[in-house]
Protein backbone atom coordinates (compact mmCIF):
# COMPACT_ATOMS: atom_id res chain seq x y z
CA UNK A 1 0.00 0.00 0.00
CA UNK A 2 1.41 3.45 -0.92
CA UNK A 3 0.85 6.37 1.48
CA UNK A 4 2.05 9.92 0.77
CA UNK A 5 2.28 12.49 3.59
CA UNK A 6 3.96 15.82 4.14
CA UNK A 7 4.33 17.41 7.58
CA UNK A 8 2.24 20.45 8.41
CA UNK A 9 4.74 23.30 8.64
CA UNK A 10 2.36 26.18 9.43
CA UNK A 11 -0.46 26.61 11.86
CA UNK A 12 -2.18 29.71 10.50
CA UNK A 13 -5.89 29.53 9.69
CA UNK A 14 -6.80 28.43 6.16
CA UNK A 15 -9.88 29.61 4.30
CA UNK A 16 -12.40 26.77 4.06
CA UNK A 17 -14.68 26.99 1.03
CA UNK A 18 -13.68 30.57 0.24
CA UNK A 19 -15.02 32.01 -3.09
CA UNK A 20 -12.59 32.25 -5.96
CA UNK A 21 -10.69 35.52 -6.22
CA UNK A 22 -9.72 37.07 -9.43
CA UNK A 23 -6.10 37.35 -8.33
CA UNK A 24 -5.81 33.84 -6.86
CA UNK A 25 -4.34 30.97 -8.88
CA UNK A 26 -6.39 27.81 -9.12
CA UNK A 27 -5.31 24.17 -9.07
CA UNK A 28 -7.74 21.31 -9.72
CA UNK A 29 -7.68 17.90 -8.03
CA UNK A 30 -9.98 15.03 -9.03
CA UNK A 31 -11.46 12.99 -6.15
CA UNK A 32 -11.96 9.26 -6.77
CA UNK A 33 -10.27 9.05 -10.16
CA UNK A 34 -9.12 6.80 -11.55
CA UNK A 35 -9.83 4.49 -8.53
CA UNK A 36 -9.97 5.70 -4.90
CA UNK A 37 -7.24 8.25 -5.43
CA UNK A 38 -6.65 12.01 -5.56
CA UNK A 39 -5.33 13.09 -8.93
CA UNK A 40 -2.83 14.55 -8.79
CA UNK A 41 -1.96 13.33 -5.27
CA UNK A 42 0.53 16.18 -4.69
CA UNK A 43 0.10 19.74 -5.96
CA UNK A 44 2.36 22.73 -5.55
CA UNK A 45 0.83 26.20 -5.39
CA UNK A 46 1.76 29.70 -4.33
CA UNK A 47 0.53 31.33 -1.15
CA UNK A 48 -2.93 32.82 -1.71
CA UNK A 49 -3.81 30.26 -4.42
CA UNK A 50 -6.81 27.95 -4.31
CA UNK A 51 -7.29 24.23 -4.73
CA UNK A 52 -10.58 22.96 -6.19
CA UNK A 53 -11.45 19.34 -5.48
CA UNK A 54 -14.01 17.79 -7.90
CA UNK A 55 -15.70 14.50 -7.04
CA UNK A 56 -16.00 11.82 -9.74
CA UNK A 57 -17.22 9.14 -7.33
CA UNK A 58 -19.15 9.13 -4.08
CA UNK A 59 -18.13 8.00 -0.58
CA UNK A 60 -14.97 10.13 -0.55
CA UNK A 61 -13.79 13.08 1.56
CA UNK A 62 -10.89 15.51 1.63
CA UNK A 63 -9.77 15.80 5.26
CA UNK A 64 -6.68 17.73 6.40
CA UNK A 65 -4.36 15.67 8.56
CA UNK A 66 -1.54 13.17 8.76
CA UNK A 67 -0.93 9.51 9.37
CA UNK A 68 -1.44 8.06 12.84
CA UNK A 69 0.97 6.10 14.98
CA UNK A 70 2.92 3.17 13.56
CA UNK A 71 0.50 0.41 12.57
CA UNK A 72 -2.51 2.77 12.79
CA UNK A 73 -4.74 2.48 9.68
CA UNK A 74 -6.61 5.71 10.46
CA UNK A 75 -5.61 9.26 9.66
CA UNK A 76 -5.35 12.00 12.29
CA UNK A 77 -7.36 15.11 11.29
CA UNK A 78 -5.59 18.43 11.80
CA UNK A 79 -8.83 20.44 11.79
CA UNK A 80 -7.88 22.80 8.96
CA UNK A 81 -10.62 21.46 6.66
CA UNK A 82 -12.90 18.44 6.38
CA UNK A 83 -15.66 17.99 3.78
CA UNK A 84 -17.03 14.83 5.28
CA UNK A 85 -18.02 11.96 3.00
CA UNK A 86 -19.71 13.24 -0.17
CA UNK A 87 -22.52 10.98 -1.39
CA UNK A 88 -24.06 13.07 -4.22
CA UNK A 89 -22.68 14.21 -7.54
CA UNK A 90 -21.67 16.61 -8.93
CA UNK A 91 -19.74 18.19 -6.02
CA UNK A 92 -16.76 20.51 -5.65
CA UNK A 93 -14.88 21.98 -2.67
CA UNK A 94 -12.57 25.02 -2.77
CA UNK A 95 -9.93 25.99 -0.22
CA UNK A 96 -7.56 28.99 -0.23
CA UNK A 97 -4.05 28.60 1.19
CA UNK A 98 -2.79 32.05 2.36
CA UNK A 99 0.48 30.93 3.96
CA UNK A 100 3.45 28.82 2.94
CA UNK A 101 3.73 25.26 4.19
CA UNK A 102 3.07 21.58 3.48
CA UNK A 103 -0.52 20.47 4.12
CA UNK A 104 -1.31 16.76 4.09
CA UNK A 105 -4.84 15.39 3.67
CA UNK A 106 -6.65 12.08 3.15
CA UNK A 107 -9.98 10.42 2.41
CA UNK A 108 -11.47 9.43 5.75
CA UNK A 109 -13.02 6.28 4.26
CA UNK A 110 -10.11 5.10 2.11
CA UNK A 111 -7.10 6.24 4.15
CA UNK A 112 -5.95 2.67 4.72
CA UNK A 113 -6.14 2.07 0.97
CA UNK A 114 -3.61 4.84 0.29
CA UNK A 115 -6.02 7.60 -0.70
CA UNK A 116 -3.87 10.50 0.56
CA UNK A 117 -2.58 13.75 -0.84
CA UNK A 118 -0.66 16.93 -0.08
CA UNK A 119 -0.75 20.62 -0.96
CA UNK A 120 2.66 22.29 -1.00
CA UNK A 121 2.44 26.07 -0.67
CA UNK A 122 5.76 27.54 -1.75
CA UNK A 123 5.52 31.18 -0.70
CA UNK A 124 3.32 33.71 0.99
CA UNK A 125 2.83 35.61 4.20
CA UNK A 126 4.62 33.86 7.07
CA UNK A 127 3.09 34.40 10.55
CA UNK A 128 5.25 35.20 13.57
CA UNK A 129 6.23 32.60 16.14
CA UNK A 130 6.11 33.04 19.93
CA UNK A 131 7.33 31.01 22.89
CA UNK A 132 6.82 31.65 26.61
CA UNK A 133 10.30 31.42 28.11
CA UNK A 134 9.26 31.98 31.71
CA UNK A 135 7.71 30.30 33.64
CA UNK A 136 8.12 26.76 32.38
CA UNK A 137 4.94 24.79 31.89
CA UNK A 138 4.08 22.83 35.04
CA UNK A 139 5.91 25.34 37.28
CA UNK A 140 4.87 25.42 40.94
CA UNK A 141 4.47 28.69 42.88
CA UNK A 142 3.64 29.52 46.48
CA UNK A 143 0.51 31.55 47.19
CA UNK A 144 0.08 34.48 47.05
CA UNK A 145 2.18 34.23 43.88
CA UNK A 146 3.77 37.01 41.83
CA UNK A 147 4.60 35.69 38.37
CA UNK A 148 6.40 37.46 35.54
CA UNK A 149 5.49 35.95 32.15
CA UNK A 150 8.23 36.41 29.56
CA UNK A 151 8.01 35.57 25.86
CA UNK A 152 10.40 35.40 22.91
CA UNK A 153 9.00 36.21 19.44
CA UNK A 154 10.32 35.78 15.90
CA UNK A 155 9.00 37.85 13.03
CA UNK A 156 7.53 36.11 10.01
CA UNK A 157 6.89 38.10 6.85
CA UNK A 158 5.81 41.05 8.90
CA UNK A 159 6.86 42.78 12.12
CA UNK A 160 5.43 41.93 15.54
CA UNK A 161 3.56 44.97 16.81
CA UNK A 162 2.06 43.65 20.03
CA UNK A 163 2.19 40.77 22.48
CA UNK A 164 -0.86 40.27 24.65
CA UNK A 165 -0.48 38.38 27.93
CA UNK A 166 -3.42 36.62 29.56
CA UNK A 167 -4.10 34.76 32.80
CA UNK A 168 -6.90 32.41 31.83
CA UNK A 169 -9.29 34.58 29.80
CA UNK A 170 -8.28 37.79 31.58
CA UNK A 171 -5.95 40.13 29.72
CA UNK A 172 -2.97 41.00 31.85
CA UNK A 173 -1.22 43.50 29.59
CA UNK A 174 -0.41 44.39 25.97
CA UNK A 175 3.31 44.90 25.38
CA UNK A 176 4.35 46.53 22.09
CA UNK A 177 8.14 46.42 22.42
CA UNK A 178 10.73 43.80 23.26
CA UNK A 179 11.56 42.40 25.74
CA UNK A 180 7.96 41.19 25.98
CA UNK A 181 6.75 40.51 29.52
CA UNK A 182 3.79 40.83 31.84
CA UNK A 183 3.48 40.49 35.61
CA UNK A 184 0.58 39.18 37.66
CA UNK A 185 0.54 39.52 41.45
CA UNK A 186 -1.20 37.87 44.39
CA UNK A 187 -2.35 34.74 42.58
CA UNK A 188 -4.34 32.60 44.99
CA UNK A 189 -3.98 28.83 45.18
CA UNK A 190 -5.17 27.13 42.02
CA UNK A 191 -4.24 26.08 38.48
CA UNK A 192 -3.72 28.76 35.83
CA UNK A 193 -3.14 28.94 32.06
CA UNK A 194 -0.77 31.74 31.03
CA UNK A 195 -1.04 32.77 27.38
CA UNK A 196 1.04 35.02 25.11
CA UNK A 197 -0.43 36.15 21.73
CA UNK A 198 1.85 37.85 19.21
CA UNK A 199 0.30 40.02 16.45
CA UNK A 200 2.15 41.42 13.41
CA UNK A 201 1.47 44.24 10.97
CA UNK A 202 -0.10 41.79 8.50
CA UNK A 203 -2.77 40.87 11.05
CA UNK A 204 -1.39 37.36 11.62
CA UNK A 205 -1.15 36.00 15.13
CA UNK A 206 0.77 33.31 16.99
CA UNK A 207 -0.14 31.88 20.41
CA UNK A 208 1.71 29.96 23.11
CA UNK A 209 0.43 28.85 26.53
CA UNK A 210 1.82 27.23 29.66
CA UNK A 211 0.05 25.86 32.74
CA UNK A 212 1.19 26.63 36.30
CA UNK A 213 0.01 25.65 39.77
CA UNK A 214 -0.13 27.99 42.77
CA UNK A 215 -0.10 26.20 46.10
CA UNK A 216 -0.77 27.46 49.63
CA UNK A 217 2.21 26.31 51.74
CA UNK A 218 1.58 24.01 54.69
CA UNK A 219 1.58 25.38 58.23
CA UNK A 220 4.09 24.11 60.81
CA UNK A 221 4.76 25.18 64.40
CA UNK A 222 7.19 23.73 66.93
CA UNK A 223 5.11 23.28 70.06
CA UNK A 224 7.90 21.93 72.27
CA UNK A 225 10.33 23.20 73.46
CA UNK A 226 9.40 26.87 73.59
CA UNK A 227 11.58 29.44 71.89
CA UNK A 228 14.51 30.50 74.11
CA UNK A 229 13.95 27.58 76.46
CA UNK A 230 16.77 26.96 78.92
CA UNK A 231 17.84 23.35 79.52
CA UNK A 232 20.42 21.73 81.74
CA UNK A 233 23.33 19.80 80.24
CA UNK A 234 23.47 17.03 79.23
CA UNK A 235 20.03 17.80 77.76
CA UNK A 236 17.51 15.31 76.37
CA UNK A 237 15.06 17.15 74.10
CA UNK A 238 11.90 15.91 72.39
CA UNK A 239 10.97 18.28 69.55
CA UNK A 240 7.24 18.29 68.83
CA UNK A 241 5.51 20.06 65.93
CA UNK A 242 1.99 20.51 64.61
CA UNK A 243 1.56 20.67 60.82
CA UNK A 244 -1.38 20.99 58.42
CA UNK A 245 -2.13 21.83 54.77
CA UNK A 246 -4.89 24.41 54.18
CA UNK A 247 -5.36 23.48 50.50
CA UNK A 248 -8.52 21.56 49.59
CA UNK A 249 -7.39 17.99 49.08
CA UNK A 250 -3.88 18.84 50.21
CA UNK A 251 -1.92 16.97 52.87
CA UNK A 252 1.31 17.15 54.83
CA UNK A 253 3.51 14.34 53.56
CA UNK A 254 6.61 14.86 55.65
CA UNK A 255 8.05 16.84 58.55
CA UNK A 256 11.82 16.97 58.74
CA UNK A 257 13.52 17.80 62.05
CA UNK A 258 16.99 19.33 62.37
CA UNK A 259 19.34 20.42 65.12
CA UNK A 260 21.38 23.12 63.47
CA UNK A 261 22.11 21.70 60.01
CA UNK A 262 21.99 18.07 61.16
CA UNK A 263 18.88 16.14 60.15
CA UNK A 264 17.43 14.12 63.03
CA UNK A 265 14.56 12.35 61.27
CA UNK A 266 11.76 12.61 58.70
CA UNK A 267 8.28 11.89 60.02
CA UNK A 268 5.50 11.03 57.56
CA UNK A 269 2.57 10.73 59.97
CA UNK A 270 1.26 12.75 62.90
CA UNK A 271 2.03 13.26 65.71
CA UNK A 272 5.29 14.73 64.41
CA UNK A 273 8.23 14.56 66.83
CA UNK A 274 11.93 13.80 67.11
CA UNK A 275 14.26 13.18 70.07
CA UNK A 276 17.81 14.41 70.61
CA UNK A 277 19.77 13.26 73.63
CA UNK A 278 22.93 14.34 75.47
CA UNK A 279 23.15 17.87 74.11
CA UNK A 280 26.23 19.50 75.54
CA UNK A 281 26.29 23.07 76.82
CA UNK A 282 25.74 25.60 74.02
CA UNK A 283 23.14 27.39 71.89
CA UNK A 284 21.07 25.42 69.38
CA UNK A 285 18.53 26.08 66.62
CA UNK A 286 15.80 23.44 66.35
CA UNK A 287 13.97 23.37 63.00
CA UNK A 288 10.88 21.64 61.61
CA UNK A 289 10.28 21.67 57.82
CA UNK A 290 6.83 20.58 56.61
CA UNK A 291 6.28 19.46 52.99
CA UNK A 292 2.88 19.10 51.34
CA UNK A 293 1.72 16.77 48.57
CA UNK A 294 2.90 19.22 45.89
CA UNK A 295 6.36 19.58 47.39
CA UNK A 296 5.88 23.08 48.83
CA UNK A 297 7.69 23.54 52.15
CA UNK A 298 7.32 25.69 55.25
CA UNK A 299 9.89 26.09 58.04
CA UNK A 300 9.61 26.92 61.73
CA UNK A 301 12.54 27.22 64.13
CA UNK A 302 13.13 27.86 67.82
CA UNK A 303 16.34 28.61 69.69
CA UNK A 304 17.34 26.92 72.93
CA UNK A 305 20.27 27.22 75.29
CA UNK A 306 21.79 24.21 77.02
CA UNK A 307 23.64 25.25 80.13
CA UNK A 308 25.80 23.29 82.55
CA UNK A 309 24.15 23.83 85.95
CA UNK A 310 26.14 25.50 88.70
CA UNK A 311 27.47 23.37 91.55
CA UNK A 312 26.34 23.98 95.11
CA UNK A 313 27.10 22.18 98.36
CA UNK A 314 26.07 22.96 101.93
CA UNK A 315 29.30 22.82 103.93
CA UNK A 316 27.72 23.54 107.32
CA UNK A 317 25.90 21.95 109.06
CA UNK A 318 26.57 18.37 108.07
CA UNK A 319 23.47 16.42 107.14
CA UNK A 320 22.13 14.48 110.13
CA UNK A 321 23.45 16.88 112.75
CA UNK A 322 21.40 17.08 115.97
CA UNK A 323 20.92 20.41 117.74
CA UNK A 324 19.52 21.43 121.13
CA UNK A 325 16.34 23.50 121.03
CA UNK A 326 16.04 26.41 120.61
CA UNK A 327 18.73 26.15 117.94
CA UNK A 328 20.63 29.05 116.37
CA UNK A 329 22.74 28.04 113.42
CA UNK A 330 24.49 29.43 110.33
CA UNK A 331 24.04 27.62 107.02
CA UNK A 332 27.12 27.86 104.81
CA UNK A 333 27.42 26.80 101.15
CA UNK A 334 30.02 26.77 98.40
CA UNK A 335 28.88 27.39 94.78
CA UNK A 336 30.54 27.74 91.38
CA UNK A 337 29.65 27.73 87.64
CA UNK A 338 31.70 25.41 85.38
CA UNK A 339 30.62 27.13 82.14
CA UNK A 340 33.19 29.27 80.37
CA UNK A 341 32.26 32.85 81.17
CA UNK A 342 29.52 31.70 83.52
CA UNK A 343 29.02 32.85 87.08
CA UNK A 344 26.89 32.18 90.15
CA UNK A 345 24.57 35.13 90.53
CA UNK A 346 22.58 34.06 93.57
CA UNK A 347 22.32 31.44 96.30
CA UNK A 348 18.95 31.16 97.99
CA UNK A 349 18.70 29.57 101.43
CA UNK A 350 15.56 27.93 102.80
CA UNK A 351 14.43 26.19 105.96
CA UNK A 352 11.74 23.86 104.73
CA UNK A 353 9.75 26.00 102.27
CA UNK A 354 10.58 29.26 104.03
CA UNK A 355 13.14 31.47 102.28
CA UNK A 356 15.78 32.82 104.64
CA UNK A 357 17.77 35.01 102.28
CA UNK A 358 19.26 35.40 98.79
CA UNK A 359 23.00 35.91 98.71
CA UNK A 360 24.62 37.37 95.57
CA UNK A 361 28.29 37.20 96.57
CA UNK A 362 30.55 34.63 98.20
CA UNK A 363 30.97 33.51 100.92
CA UNK A 364 27.35 32.31 100.77
CA UNK A 365 25.66 31.89 104.18
CA UNK A 366 22.41 32.45 106.05
CA UNK A 367 21.45 32.41 109.73
CA UNK A 368 18.34 30.92 111.31
CA UNK A 369 17.53 31.30 114.99
CA UNK A 370 15.33 29.78 117.65
CA UNK A 371 14.51 26.58 115.81
CA UNK A 372 12.10 24.61 117.94
CA UNK A 373 12.17 20.85 118.42
CA UNK A 374 11.63 19.07 115.11
CA UNK A 375 13.17 17.76 111.91
CA UNK A 376 14.26 20.33 109.32
CA UNK A 377 15.45 20.37 105.72
CA UNK A 378 17.98 23.09 104.96
CA UNK A 379 18.31 23.93 101.25
CA UNK A 380 20.70 26.01 99.15
CA UNK A 381 19.67 26.82 95.54
CA UNK A 382 22.39 28.26 93.29
CA UNK A 383 21.47 30.19 90.09
CA UNK A 384 23.92 31.03 87.30
CA UNK A 385 23.97 33.97 84.89
CA UNK A 386 21.64 32.13 82.47
CA UNK A 387 19.10 31.34 85.16
CA UNK A 388 19.90 27.64 85.44
CA UNK A 389 19.64 26.36 89.00
CA UNK A 390 21.05 23.56 91.10
CA UNK A 391 20.02 22.49 94.60
CA UNK A 392 21.65 20.88 97.59
CA UNK A 393 19.87 20.01 100.85
CA UNK A 394 20.71 18.55 104.26
CA UNK A 395 18.47 17.42 107.09
CA UNK A 396 18.94 18.27 110.77
CA UNK A 397 17.13 17.35 114.00
CA UNK A 398 16.44 19.79 116.80
CA UNK A 399 15.68 18.06 120.12
CA UNK A 400 14.62 18.99 123.63
CA UNK A 401 17.56 17.81 125.78
CA UNK A 402 16.96 15.10 128.34
CA UNK A 403 18.41 15.49 131.81
CA UNK A 404 21.77 13.81 132.04
CA UNK A 405 21.51 11.24 134.79
CA UNK A 406 24.22 8.77 135.67
CA UNK A 407 22.61 5.49 136.42
CA UNK A 408 22.67 1.82 135.86
CA UNK A 409 24.65 -0.61 137.92
CA UNK A 410 28.19 0.58 138.47
CA UNK A 411 30.71 -2.20 137.98
CA UNK A 412 34.24 -2.25 139.25
CA UNK A 413 36.94 -4.45 137.86
CA UNK A 414 40.63 -4.63 138.62
CA UNK A 415 41.53 -2.01 135.98
CA UNK A 416 38.28 -0.41 134.86
CA UNK A 417 35.03 1.12 136.03
CA UNK A 418 31.70 1.07 134.12
CA UNK A 419 28.49 3.11 134.40
CA UNK A 420 25.70 4.50 132.12
CA UNK A 421 24.11 7.94 131.58
CA UNK A 422 20.96 9.24 129.86
CA UNK A 423 21.51 11.18 126.63
CA UNK A 424 19.94 12.51 123.41
CA UNK A 425 21.06 10.49 120.44
CA UNK A 426 23.19 12.73 118.24
CA UNK A 427 24.23 15.20 120.92
CA UNK A 428 27.80 15.38 122.18
CA UNK A 429 28.75 14.64 125.78
CA UNK A 430 31.94 14.99 127.81
CA UNK A 431 32.96 12.53 130.57
CA UNK A 432 35.30 13.76 133.33
CA UNK A 433 36.89 12.22 136.47
CA UNK A 434 38.30 13.67 139.71
CA UNK A 435 39.86 12.22 142.82
CA UNK A 436 38.78 14.94 145.25
CA UNK A 437 35.93 16.94 143.61
CA UNK A 438 38.10 20.03 143.41
CA UNK A 439 37.25 21.93 140.22
CA UNK A 440 40.80 22.11 139.09
CA UNK A 441 41.19 18.40 139.54
CA UNK A 442 38.57 17.33 136.94
CA UNK A 443 40.19 15.56 133.99
CA UNK A 444 38.38 14.97 130.64
CA UNK A 445 38.37 11.27 129.85
CA UNK A 446 36.14 11.15 126.76
CA UNK A 447 34.05 13.27 124.37
CA UNK A 448 31.25 11.24 122.86
CA UNK A 449 28.51 11.68 120.19
CA UNK A 450 25.68 9.75 121.76
CA UNK A 451 24.54 6.86 119.63
CA UNK A 452 22.02 5.46 122.09
CA UNK A 453 20.08 6.29 125.21
CA UNK A 454 21.38 5.46 127.72
CA UNK A 455 25.09 5.53 126.89
CA UNK A 456 27.35 2.96 128.56
CA UNK A 457 30.76 4.34 129.54
CA UNK A 458 33.79 2.23 130.56
CA UNK A 459 36.87 3.79 132.18
CA UNK A 460 39.67 1.41 131.23
CA UNK A 461 42.20 3.20 133.39
CA UNK A 462 40.43 3.14 136.72
CA UNK A 463 42.49 2.29 139.85
CA UNK A 464 41.54 0.99 143.23
CA UNK A 465 41.71 4.50 144.65
CA UNK A 466 38.74 6.80 145.16
CA UNK A 467 37.33 8.36 141.97
CA UNK A 468 34.46 10.72 141.13
CA UNK A 469 32.78 10.94 137.65
CA UNK A 470 30.60 13.58 135.99
CA UNK A 471 29.00 13.84 132.51
CA UNK A 472 28.14 17.11 130.74
CA UNK A 473 26.27 17.84 127.52
CA UNK A 474 28.22 20.02 125.08
CA UNK A 475 26.54 23.10 123.52
CA UNK A 476 25.34 23.18 119.92
CA UNK A 477 28.17 23.11 117.39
Amino acid sequence: MFKLFSSVAAAAALCLGCPLSGSAGTTNVTVGSPTDRFAPAVVTIAAGDQVIWTWTAIHHSTTSGTNGAAGDDNGVPSGLWDTGLINTLPHTFTNTFPVAGNFSYFCSMHFNMGMTGAVIVTSGIIPPTISITNPATGALFVAPASVTVQAAVTNGSGTVTNVQFRVGSTTLTNDNAAPFAGTTNNLAAGTYTLTAIASDNNGLKATNSVNITVDTPPAVTITNPLDNAMLSAPANVTIQASASDPDAGGSVTNVQFLVGSTVLTNQTTAPFSAAKNNLAAGSYTLTAIASDNLGVKTTNSVNIVVDTPPTVSITNPVSGTVFIAPANLTIQASASDPDAGGSVTNVQFLVGSTVLTNETTAPFSAATNNLATGNYTLTAIASDNLGVKNTNAVTINVVTPVQTILGGTAQTFSTNFQFSYSANVGLSYIVQRSTNLAEANWITLFTNLAGSNPVVFVDNHATNGTGFYRVGRLPNP
